[in-house]
């Protein structure tokens, strides 16, 4: 009996693994051509990695990579939205002018950047996408 329930719950502990590492890592992101995609970062003076890009370091970067297609920065952003007296919180995200582009995404609401919209000077747009 106990060599039973040990063997079911080895069973259902790696079935709940597996299940946990195929959604998070073995299945392909939601976008096209998402094996092409790739994070990067730098790092700060004092040597320690960080995902925090300037402005000037993403347009040098956009303007001199030779490697990559295109760059985009996500800025993960969350605000209050107050409607008919009820606020609700919305989870968004700065993007810069090129995001809609490499992610392949048109815009529910709003209408896309051009490719000057994250140039210093430029108004700020919102635009609604359903992901």
């Amino acid at each position: 009996m106990v060599a039973i329930l040990t063997i079911g719950l080895g069973i259902a502990a790696t079935g709940i693994v597996f299940s946990i590492v195929d959604s998070s890592i073995l299945r392909p992101l939601p976008y096209p051509r998402s094996d092409r995609l790739v994070q990067i970062g730098s790092l700060s003076p004092e040597g320690y990695t960080t995902n925090a890009v300037t402005g000037l370091q993403l347009r040098d970067w956009q303007e001199n990579s030779k490697a990559l297609d295109s760059i985009t920065l996500i800025q993960p952003w969350g605000f209050n939205v107050i409607t008919e007296g009820k606020a609700e919180r919305v989870i968004g995200a700065n993007v810069s002018a090129c995001f809609l582009r490499v992610f392949q995404l048109a815009p529910v609401l709003g209408q896309g950047f051009d490719k000057y919209a994250d140039r210093p000077g430029f108004d700020r747009h919102v635009v609604m996408l359903d992901i």
